[in-house]
C-alpha cells in the first residue's frame, strides 16, 4: 500500500517533518519528500485531497509529475551552493540557466524562485531562520560596486527586515565607520522604527570587535536607540543575511 493519503494528512494536516511522517508511517524519508513534492507541484492542499481515494490522488500526483518533466529542472543544489558567493543573485542564475537551455522550456522567474525556496526549506532545520516582525535588522555592504561618471566607483548599503524582507538601500563613497553609520541611521528613518535587534556583517575594516570590546561608537548608537547590535563572523553572516532580498535587490540595481 502506497500510504499516499496519510503521509499527504501528516504533512498538509498534522504538519509533521518528513522525518516524523517517516516514523510513523513506516517509510522512508525519501519516499515522504517525494509524494510531499508532488503534492507541491500539483498545488494540492489538504482541503483537497480529502475528497479523493488513493487511485485519484495517484493519479493527480502523478498528472502533476508529468507536467514538471516538460520544464528542464535546474540542479537546485547547485543553485544553493553559487548563492554563496560573492555578488552571485538568483535572478544570475536564472538567467544562465534560460541560455544554458534556450532551445528547451525553462521556467519563469517567479517559478524558479518558488521552486527554488521550496527545495531550501527542504534542508536541514539547522539552517532555518525564524523571524519575527520588527525583531531584527540585516544590514551589510554589497559586495559589488557600482560604476559612477568620474570615475568612482559607489559602494551599496543594504539593510533587510527579518520577517518582511523589506529592503532599503543607499549608495556611499567608501565603507568606512562614518558611512556605516550614517546608512544605519539613513535606513532607521527610512523605516520608522528601530527593531530590537541589528544584526550586521562582520565589518573587518571598521575594526569592529564583537560584543563591542574597544568600540565606543557602535556601543553609543545601540545605548542611544535602546538596541541591541549583534556582531557575527564572516561564516555565521554567510547564514544570516537574506538571500532574496539580496538577490532582488542586486538584480534592479544593476539596471541603473
Amino acid at each position: 500500500m502506497r500510504k499516499i493519503k496519510d503521509v499527504l494528512r501528516l504533512k498538509l494536516d498534522a504538519k509533521l517533518s518528513h522525518q516524523q511522517i517517516a516514523d510513523a508511517l513506516g517509510l522512508s524519508k525519501g519516499v515522504v519528500t517525494k509524494y510531499a513534492g508532488l503534492a507541491a507541484a500539483a498545488g494540492l492542499e489538504w482541503d483537497a485531497v480529502l475528497g479523493m481515494d488513493e487511485a485519484a490522488l495517484e493519479r493527480r500526483l502523478l498528472a502533476g509529475s508529468q507536467k514538471v518533466r516538460d520544464y528542464v529542472q535546474p540542479d537546485y543544489g547547485r543553485l544553493h551552493q553559487e548563492l554563496r558567493r560573492k555578488g552571485m543573485t538568483l535572478m544570475l542564475l536564472w538567467e544562465e540557466h534560460r541560455a544554458d537551455h534556450a532551445s528547451l522550456q525553462t521556467y519563469a522567474y517567479s517559478q524558479f524562485r518558488e521552486n527554488y525556496r521550496r527545495f531550501a526549506r527542504q534542508l536541514k532545520r539547522s539552517m532555518r531562520q525564524l523571524h519575527r516582525a520588527g525583531e531584527k535588522l540585516f544590514i551589510d555592504y554589497a559586495g559589488p560596486t557600482i560604476a559612477l561618471a568620474d570615475g568612482g566607483r559607489a559602494h551599496i548599503f543594504v539593510a533587510s527586515l527579518g520577517a518582511s524582507s523589506y529592503t532599503y538601500a543607499c549608495a556611499t563613497p567608501h565603507e568606512t565607520m562614518a558611512d556605516w553609520l550614517d546608512s544605519t541611521a539613513r535606513a532607521l528613518r527610512f523605516y520608522g522604527g528601530v527593531p530590537q535587534l541589528i544584526v550586521p556583517d562582520c565589518l573587518r575594516h571598521c575594526a569592529i570587535e564583537k560584543n563591542f570590546s574597544g568600540n565606543i561608537a557602535i556601543k553609543q548608537l545601540a545605548e542611544g536607540l535602546a538596541l541591541l547590535i549583534d556582531m557575527v563572523s564572516d561564516s555565521e553572516a554567510n547564514t544570516r543575511l537574506d538571500v532574496y532580498s539580496y538577490s532582488n535587490l542586486m538584480y534592479h540595481l544593476k539596471d541603473y
